[in-house]
Order: structure tokens, then C-alpha cells, then sequence
């Protein structure tokens, strides 16, 4: 249930924001994933697999439309 409202909010937000949003969360979290840079506690979700798979729909949605 919580990857379906990662995946939501991410599509809401890319047809909101834009792409120029949502591709430096990505390589954020992608950079959080692979242990290159540590966040602190208030922002350690956006290395979480819920975030990451919402940003990266969100960029692959936004550049597809």
C-alpha cells in the first residue's frame, strides 16, 4: 500500500511541478542507495524504495509525455 502512494503522489507531483523536480531527487536517492552521501534523519526517506520508485516514474512519465 505504501509503494501504491509513493507511485500516486509521485505522478501528481510530476504533473504539477515538472521534470526539473523530481530528476535531482532521483540521483539523490539513487546517491543515498549506493552509500556516495548520508542525509540527515529528516531527509533519509528520499533514499527509500517507495521514493525512489515514485521519482523514478515521475522523470520516465515526464519525459515520456
Amino acid at each position: 500500500m505504501e509503494t501504491i502512494l509513493a507511485i500516486c503522489i509521485g505522478l501528481a507531483l510530476s504533473a504539477t511541478v515538472g521534470f526539473r523536480i523530481f530528476t535531482p531527487l532521483l540521483i539523490t536517492g539513487i546517491f543515498v542507495r549506493a552509500d556516495w552521501i548520508t542525509l540527515s534523519e529528516g531527509f533519509s526517506w528520499i533514499g527509500s524504495t517507495p521514493a525512489l520508485i515514485a521519482f523514478g516514474a515521475a522523470t520516465l512519465f515526464e519525459i515520456a509525455l
